[in-house]
């Protein structure tokens, strides 16, 4: 994969759900390479997600939930770091995993998602298939047409990783939870906002 690098890897200029919406017609043309058709009409959101399960590194919504029933939404949470060529692979493999949930009969993860994931170049457990950097299950090809097609052409992905804020029942306090050292506190928004100013 480094062997695909042309140069010294820029970061993309601009922000993280630019980027995704670049990378978007880059992703799809390795799906129609595959013969896979995404839905007609998706629209990418950067935020914080949270499904039955609890927090969501990544989202595909139902037509049903848009306003004109025919709209996919998709959520990638700000939680995943930017800046690195690994990083930009592992978000951009949550993109795709995401994508796949928007061609037809894969809005589970079933044998026939599994299937269409494994047509790009996805691996691993189906409810977390996405891009292995590294190892024998690592997705080899997924990576090098990540490398090839959207690093060396538009960057990394920008930005550090925004924290997980998560709010207790009935308080106006958020958890936060640091994603690199995993250290937990709690505090007010407002406070949440001076820390981030502070770097």
């Amino acid at each position: 994969m480094n062997n695909l690098i042309t140069n010294q890897p820029k970061i993309y200029e601009g922000n993280r759900l630019n980027f995704y919406n670049d990378c978007f017609p880059i992703l799809k043309k390795l799906f129609d390479e595959n013969d896979l058709k995404l839905a007609e009409k998706i629209q990418l959101h950067s935020s914080h997600g949270y499904d039955d399960r609890g927090y969501a590194i990544g989202l595909c919504h139902p037509s049903r939930y848009s306003s004109d029933n025919k709209t996919r939404h998709i959520t990638i949470s700000p939680s995943l770091n930017g800046e690195t060529v690994d990083n930009t692979i592992k978000a951009l493999g949550v993109m795709a995993h995401e994508l796949v949930h928007t061609i037809d009969n894969c809005n589970n993860h079933g044998n026939l998602f599994k299937t269409n994931a494994e047509k790009i170049g996805l691996r691993g457990k189906p409810t977390y298939i996405g891009a292995i950097i590294e190892g024998d299950n690592a997705s080899v090809e997924f990576n090098d047409f990540i490398v090839t097609n959207v690093i060396n052409t538009l960057g990394c992905l920008p930005e550090k990783a925004l924290l997980k804020l998560k709010s207790g029942r009935g308080s106006r306090t958020k958890k936060i939870i640091c994603n690199k050292c995993d250290y937990r506190n709690s505090a007010t928004g407002q406070k949440v906002i001076e820390w981030s100013q502070r770097g």
